[in-house]
């Protein structure tokens, strides 16, 4: 899949309750998996959802990811 665009990743824990705070994680294209990786190597993380920072929309395909 190529990517382009800016898309916002935002991390939830087993509650889903957002684990970040505010903060807001921006990658450019496949910089998603570099940032979605990092995510996933907090140890409270258990999902990730990558959106479309101008529409909003869930990237299909890639979101939401299951940090193992």
């Amino acid at each position: 899949m190529t990517l382009s665009g800016y898309y916002q990743l935002t991390a939830y824990d087993t509650n889903g309750e957002v684990v970040m705070g505010d903060r807001k994680n921006i990658a450019e294209g496949s910089g998603i998996y570099t940032v979605r990786n990092a995510l996933c190597g907090i140890p409270s993380v258990a999902t990730v959802v990558v959106r479309d920072n101008n529409t909003g929309d869930e990237l299909k395909g890639e979101s939401p990811y299951r940090c193992r």
